[in-house]
């Protein structure tokens, strides 16, 4: 087909000279007899097609025409760039003669010269179905966007619409509401921030207005066409559409994007800041540089911000939503609004993580992670202090509303503090016994010290006529602590009574702990030996059995 057929067709005008002459060497021409069908409704839009000679009919149901076409005409283009099947049938009404672009030939083109797909695109007003495989590669090669499949980047791409902008043009200003997500086709783009070295340059391929778009929140820069820029846009409205269908993609960029704060957002920061007795002694300027470290997070409703045993790397303050903390049954023990915060225990010790935390709405957070915490520890000697004060308070008490269940009786019996705990509690590793596994026996050396956390243990001491009970124990008890600090071997065995968890306590980290802590040392060797006793006791009064009772059934 010769080029400057193209220039009288619409959709091909707006095409340089040179993408004209490439796309005419593509189309292949087709002709077909009186009453054939070149395509039918429903079936895959996998070509277009441009009627040189003679007349076609178009029908929806086969028979009622809809349009009698003649030469120049253009056909199934709008389902062929779309990529949805035909919707009408196409039979020709006397011998024709038609010009053919499928699927495979333009995509070849495209993968060659993207600008032609850019400018088919703009001529129809949103990115032809052709056009997305590249605009999916290049939304692959962002970062944040790399959780997403291969699929939803694909969905994302097909909802992308292009746009020019010219050098000095605003996208969008500081505190705008949010206007969408921007991937650099060609050009430059400039994002100024509120302070003169807030500023960067942007290129090709390259993505912003993601966090805008994520949170609902306004811009905090404004974002400036540095040259002749082309932009490919998500909208708002499209992204919400995307994700209502979606929603693994909003839960998937709530875990990868994050941001500072704007100037406006770290002043209302500070003031929280001082509602939390870590931050609440600090200066003015202390506290700003504090603000000034948070990131702004989004988490959409019915997401785990993070889970029993997780790690204590962060603080999070609440700006807009709502949280949901639970216990390990499940129980909501608190729920957090704006202004609210959790997780300061586990900033200051990096303890584990004893809740879990859910969002109950589209939520908005302030993160302070722990490098940045540590960095402001460095710089502000009063933080450190405030630390220490508060590591004093909250802490030390042992109180047992922040001690684990099965430390519970060791801090109760030993006058731990509550920095011992944690020390103890860092080295414990889960596991679980079934109702009758054997936990150790007799006559084995002893290698591990057992936390009760849920569930009973049986124990039997045998003699030379027979075996004893001894009294079970429950969540809080531990054991194992006799052959530990005897060094020698099991004298009696245990048993799980019923489906057990439990932490465990390996031998080096044991000996690492009674030397390190004199005193744990000497609670344990107190308990031992009132263990004794009163095992001695029983054993004098008790009639000893043949041999430990069959294991119990499974409740």
């Amino acid at each position: 087909m010769p080029s400057e057929y193209l220039d009288t067709i619409p959709l091909f005008a707006g095409l340089t000279d040179r993408e004209r002459r490439a796309l005419s060497k593509v189309f292949k021409q087709e002709t077909y007899r009186r009453g054939e069908t070149i395509f039918a409704r429903e079936t895959d839009s996998d070509a277009l097609f441009i009627l040189e000679a003679g007349r076609i009919r178009l029908s929806a149901d086969g028979q009622t025409t809809l349009a009698d076409l003649g030469p120049g005409s253009l056909l199934g283009e709008a389902d062929f760039f779309g990529g949805v099947p035909y919707r009408v049938t196409a039979r020709a009404a006397t011998d024709v003669t038609v010009s053919v672009l499928d699927d495979a030939a333009l995509q070849s083109l495209i993968r060659q010269n993207p600008h032609l797909g850019l400018n088919l695109s703009r001529a129809l007003g949103a990115p032809i179905v052709q056009m997305t495989e590249h605009l999916a590669e290049r939304l692959a090669g962002v970062s944040f966007l790399q959780p997403l499949s291969a699929q939803e980047r694909a969905l994302l791409a097909a909802q992308l619409t292009a746009r020019q902008f010219d050098e000095g043009d605003a996208i969008y200003r500081s505190n705008d509401p949010a206007t969408g997500l921007y991937l650099i086709e060609e050009g430059l783009v400039r994002l100024l921030g509120d302070t003169d070295d807030d500023y960067t340059e942007l290129g090709a391929g390259e993505v912003f207005g993601e966090m805008a778009l994520l949170s609902g929140k306004r811009h905090a820069e404004t974002a400036q066409a540095a040259q002749p820029t082309i932009l490919w846009i998500l909208t708002p409205d499209a992204f919400a559409r995307l994700t209502a269908d979606h929603p693994g993609i909003r839960a998937a960029l709530s875990r990868t994007v994050t941001a500072r704060l704007s100037q406006a957002d770290q002043a209302y920061a500070a003031e929280c800041l001082q509602n939390i007795p870590l931050f609440s002694q600090l200066s003015d300027e202390a506290r700003a540089d504090a603000a000034a470290r948070l990131m702004l997070r989004h988490v959409p409703a019915g997401q785990t911000l993070f889970k029993t045993g997780d790690p204590g790397d962060a603080l999070f303050i609440v700006e807009s939503g709502e949280i949901e903390l639970r216990n390990d049954a499940g129980q909501t023990v608190a729920r957090l609004a704006s202004g609210d915060y959790v997780g300061e225990l586990a900033l200051m010790t990096g303890k584990n993580r004893s809740q879990t935390a859910v969002t109950i709405a589209d939520t908005n957070l302030w993160a302070m992670y722990r490098p940045d915490f540590d960095a402001l520890l460095v710089r502000y000697p009063q933080l450190s202090a405030a630390l220490s004060q508060a590591l004093r308070e909250r802490l030390s008490a042992a109180d047992n509303q922040f001690i684990e269940k099965h430390l519970q009786k060791l801090a109760m019996l030993g006058g731990l503090s509550r920095l011992q705990l944690d020390d103890i509690s860092a080295r414990l590793h889960a596991r679980r016994f079934r109702t009758g596994d054997t936990i150790y026996e007799e006559g084995q050396p002893g290698q591990e010290l057992y936390f009760i956390e849920n569930g009973h243990v049986e124990r039997f001491a045998a003699t030379a006529t027979g075996v004893v009970p001894l009294p079970v124990l429950g969540p809080g008890d531990f054991l194992g602590e006799t052959a530990l600090l005897s060094g020698r071997p099991h004298a009696t065995t245990a048993r799980a009574q019923t489906d057990l968890d439990c932490w465990v306590l390996e031998k080096a980290d044991f000996d690492e702990l009674v030397y390190k802590y004199p005193n744990l040392s000497a609670t344990l060797n107190r308990i031992m030996s009132d263990r004794l006793v009163e095992t001695m006791d029983i054993l004098r009064n008790a009639r000893p059995k043949p041999g430990i009772p069959a294991r119990a059934s499974t409740p």
